[in-house]
């Protein structure tokens, strides 16, 4: 009898290590498998060189372990024009207000401290100062001598390590960079930069781009991989088309041109808003929908008492979906100016090619969430 289980294993032993095999590649097809709606790009499919298919799943496996709970990282997401500047006075003057209901102890608002600001800016854009890098003996931070993908587990872990150590406070990292972001041929470093060939590309063929998925950083390998270590939280700002393209209009020669690059990054964002609704570990949203429009005192004609409710419910909204305790902040818009400028006069003969450009986005963006879609 022990004769025939053995020989009986020693058959078996190579079928059952072929299915184990062949689970675990279907398993990580599953993976890296993203819903994309037919006739957009898979952003996973053109990314740069990053984590290996095992990796990702090794990283979503290990998310519940890993993830610091005294970590959190709220990041501003929008297209150019949408008042990224005005809205990060607010955000982070309502985080310094902040503190633990336990312990008492402040939040530690974590890119308030510059070298803990230039890692982080190393890490996810592979943005750095060439003039300190240089006077350090080209050691680039966190002692780098080479830009790693954004997604490298040593790099993240070495951000984590420094932003959010087990210090008994709450971390809070506040950043944004617009999509897209900065000038055709920047003089800062990043593993992205504008390109030249988006002036002569379609909206489509923009969000299908390499360089656009990628640009100023992958939205989801920035997600899997930083979601290990911290509490993401997206704030998508919405301002109206035209005032957002006006802001911005002769950056891509054009009031024209830009609008179309504008829209290719609009797709980009709405797809990765669409398939990451959830955080995929705590089932929370991940992300919250502000429409400037609405904090703006032009919307209500000037009435101060409308405009004082609307802030006051606005902020209550914010620090309802971050998780945060005080949601009072009388002085978060101290700082706050809004534009006085004519969008339709600066758009001039191309307002209306850029007002066809915005009754294309209706119903896609801005993205709707609860029912809303900033009054549109």
């Amino acid at each position: 009898m022990k004769l025939f289980f053995r020989s009986a294993f020693r058959l078996l032993l190579p079928v059952v290590i072929f299915l184990l095999g062949l689970q675990a590649h279907v398993l990580v097809d599953l993976v890296m498998k993203t819903n994309v709606p037919d006739g957009q790009p898979d952003d996973n499919a053109n990314r740069l060189p990053a984590t290996t298919a095992q990796q990702v799943t090794l990283i979503r496996d290990a998310l519940p372990g890993q993830r610091r709970r005294n970590c959190q990282l709220v990041y501003i997401l929008g297209v150019e024009g949408v008042s990224h500047h005005g809205f990060e006075h607010i955000i982070k003057h309502l985080a310094s207000i902040q503190k633990d209901t336990v312990s008492n102890i402040p939040y530690d608002i974590v890119n308030e401290d510059m070298k803990k600001r230039n890692n982080f800016l190393f890490a996810l854009y592979g943005e750095y100062n060439r003039t300190i890098a240089k006077q350090n003996g080209e050691i680039l931070p966190m002692g780098y001598n080479h830009t790693p993908p954004l997604d490298d587990p040593h790099l993240v872990e070495q951000l984590f390590a420094h932003s959010c150590p087990h210090d008994g406070k709450k971390h809070v990292i506040i950043d944004w960079h617009s999509f897209p972001s900065g000038r055709f041929q920047g003089k800062r470093p990043l593993r992205v930069h504008r390109q030249k060939d988006w002036i002569h590309m379609s909206s489509s063929e923009i969000a299908k781009s390499k360089a656009a998925l990628n640009h100023p950083f992958n939205l989801t390998a920035f997600y899997i991989a930083y979601s290990r270590y911290a509490d993401i939280k997206f704030i998508v700002l919405h301002r109206p088309y035209l005032e957002a393209i006006a802001s911005h209009a002769n950056w891509d020669r054009t009031p024209i041109i830009h609008s179309e690059i504008t829209r290719g990054f609009i797709y980009i964002l709405r797809r990765f808003l669409d398939k990451y609704a959830v955080d995929t570990t705590t089932g929370d949203r991940l992300w919250h929908l502000v429409c400037v429009q609405e904090i703006s005192s032009k919307f209500y004609n000037n009435d101060e008492t409308r405009l004082q409710l609307a802030r006051r419910r606005f902020v209550e909204e914010l620090t309802e979906f971050l998780n945060w305790p005080m949601n009072e902040c009388p002085n978060c818009f101290d700082v706050w100016r809004e534009s006085t400028k004519d969008h339709v006069a600066i758009l001039g003969d191309y307002a209306t090619t850029v007002k066809r450009h915005a009754d294309s986005l209706k119903g896609l963006w801005p993205p709707a969430t609860h029912g809303d879609q900033c009054n549109i």
